[in-house]
């Protein structure tokens, strides 16, 4: 049986416990029924949140592409906490704007952009890289104060060259063989050639093929049946690429024997004593 002293502190104890259930049960419902975030998490919207309480770019974004002509290049835009803000691509040397949210601004088939609002990404794509597409880009956000982020393109160029340039010299009468080397790409898929400012069409007395040699793709120009009006300037034109240039020497017979004889381009010195020789 208690005593009369031990009573006060029994009931003290009894409100202490109901204290501590009401309380702990009120921590269970909210944990069970009203977690914040919760709804938003199931339907997949949430977004990373961190110390920032408005839209900021991802730590992980990239800042230097690089691609060969011809290639397709893909840059990333990642921000957080977007919520009504949009974001714009721009190209920063002629601050022209390439797009906003997922509409393009510009007319060149080439530029796409990617829009995935559940991971935060806008993705600027250019397709067919050319060197005029080097630069810096910038992906804003459309705050009150500006926020952007610079990506910088540098666009590599495959090596262009033309085997036994720049003075090629051949017999009248022969046929002549003028190849075009491109290393570097495997994008090279149409190559024309040029006499002068005529585009070089195939006929009966030429040929133009293109194949692959290893990692080389070789422009092949045959001319058969060379004579005078063969002679001057050819160019190789590989599609985006810097063209180049070779002059194409036509001799005759006895041009032909005074540079075997000399060893020595032919100029109108040498054919002049070539000639005085013979008429000795």
């Amino acid at each position: 049986m208690l005593n009369t002293a031990s009573k006060p502190f029994l009931l003290l104890l009894l409100h202490f416990i109901g204290v501590l259930s009401t309380v702990g049960w009120s921590g269970r419902d909210d944990l069970t029924g009203s977690l914040p975030g919760r709804s938003a998490r199931s339907a997949g919207t949430m977004s990373p949140k961190g110390l920032y309480t408005g839209p900021y770019f991802s730590p992980s974004l990239k800042s230097n592409y690089s691609a060969m002509v011809g290639d397709t290049v893909h840059l990333s835009c990642r921000v957080y906490q977007v919520d009504k803000q949009s974001i714009s691509w721009v190209r920063s040397k002629d601050s022209h704007i390439l797009s906003v949210g997922d509409l393009v601004f510009v007319s060149d088939p080439r530029i796409l952009i990617v829009q995935n609002n559940h991971r935060g990404d806008w993705t600027l794509i250019v397709r067919d890289v050319r060197k005029s597409d080097e630069g810096a880009y910038e992906c804003q956000i459309s705050t009150q104060n500006k926020m952007s982020h610079l990506a910088y393109l540098k666009v590599l160029e495959p090596r262009v060259e033309i085997e036994g340039g720049p003075d090629i010299f051949t017999q009248k009468g022969s046929t002549v063989q003028v190849k075009c080397l491109i290393s570097g790409s495997s994008h090279v898929n149409s190559v024309v050639w040029w006499h002068g400012t005529d585009r070089i069409s195939t006929s009966e007395n030429i040929e133009i093929t293109l194949y692959r040699e290893k990692d080389t793709t070789v422009s092949e120009l045959i001319i058969k049946n060379v004579h005078s009006e063969r002679i001057g300037n050819y160019s190789c034109h590989p599609h985006g690429l810097q063209p180049i240039l070779i002059h194409l020497h036509v001799l005759n017979a006895m041009e032909q024997e005074v540079r075997t004889n000399t060893g020595s381009p032919i100029t109108p010195g040498i054919i002049l004593v070539g000639m005085l020789c013979l008429l000795a």
